[in-house]
């Protein structure tokens, strides 16, 4: 079994050439509290998930989720992913949530960084290896941004109104 990566560090990042100029020191994670309430499980074609205890008995799921302690969105499957952006009976109410979840969903894990800049809470989503980073920022409700580190170019030419924060930042 795999070892659980532990809160609030995540270890295999820190000396990612792409990363090493930001002077971070720790990497956010993502949790969901699984639900006391309910404990009923769902048939999703091949997989049965119970999404109010963030479980599921399919293969990415088991592969996946060994990796991460409970509730860590970078261990969800595609079908938790699914229930909780499609579903009606969502478990997440988080605009933030949500919007990292649907990324998941169509892209995989990222990780999280939570940084602060001129006073407004920013997170950074990126995945080892990868030249693009988002950017999570809250412009009149949460939005997502992509910047490619390689280029130097945001994403559709789509950057956020307060694009200058982030000309502090050594991308």
């Amino acid at each position: 079994m795999a070892d659980k990566i532990p809160l609030k560090i995540f270890n295999d990042l820190r000396n990612d050439p792409a990363f090493a100029d930001f002077g971070w020191k720790y990497f956010e994670v993502i949790c969901v509290k699984p639900s006391p309430y309910y404990n009923k499980w769902i048939n999703r074609g091949e997989a049965r998930l119970n999404p109010w205890k963030m479980e599921c008995t399919c293969e990415q799921y088991e592969s996946q989720s060994v990796r991460y302690v409970k509730g860590d969105i970078r261990g969800f499957c595609k079908h938790l992913l699914s229930w909780n952006i499609n579903s009606n009976k969502k478990i997440v109410k988080n605009s933030l949530l949500n919007l990292l979840l649907e990324n998941q969903l169509k892209h995989g894990p990222e990780n999280i960084i939570k940084n602060e800049i001129e006073g407004k809470e920013i997170y950074f989503g990126f995945q080892t290896g990868k030249e693009w980073v988002n950017i999570y920022i809250n412009e009149s409700g949460w939005k997502r941004f992509s910047y490619n580190i390689k280029t130097g170019r945001w994403a559709f030419n789509a950057g956020p109104e307060r694009e200058r924060l982030f000309n502090t930042l050594n991308f």
